[in-house]
């Protein structure tokens, strides 16, 4: 603002005087040019090695996501085979027990049929002793 000041007092004076204060002025606006300039240069560059750390980020983060992941589903899969095991096992079992179950019922009739087999006998030979006239 002093510089237009400057300009604005003596009408008298010469162009030449004037010309010298507008290339002064001018430059100022150019030095003033260059350093905004400057400042949106080394903005530009804070920018880029801000987005290269982002990136970098994104890629770490990206790399440790699917390390979780994996150690998720690797968890997940030692889950499952945990409870097929199990699974398995208490199907085993279940057979075993049953096995067990029928193998004992199998033996009692066995038993049963045994008894009735003899008692069967001995009412077979008591009607055929009847029958013989061997008892009365």
């Amino acid at each position: 603002m002093a510089h237009t000041e400057q300009l604005e007092e003596g009408e008298g004076r010469s162009l030449r005087t004037r010309l010298a204060d507008l290339e002064a002025l001018l430059g100022i606006v150019n030095d003033k040019i260059r350093s905004v300039e400057n400042s949106v240069t080394a903005a530009m560059g804070q920018v880029e090695e801000f987005l290269e750390m982002s990136k970098t980020v994104e890629e770490e983060c990206t790399a440790a996501v699917e390390r979780v992941e994996q150690d998720v589903m690797q968890g997940l899969e030692e889950d499952f085979a945990d409870l097929r095991a199990k699974h398995d096992d208490h199907h085993e079992s279940r057979w075993e027990e049953y096995h067990r179950t029928l193998k004992l019922e199998t033996d009692a009739v066995k038993a049963v049929m045994q008894r009735y087999d003899r008692r069967i006998n001995a009412v077979m030979a008591e009607l055929m002793a009847v029958k013989r006239g061997e008892t009365c």
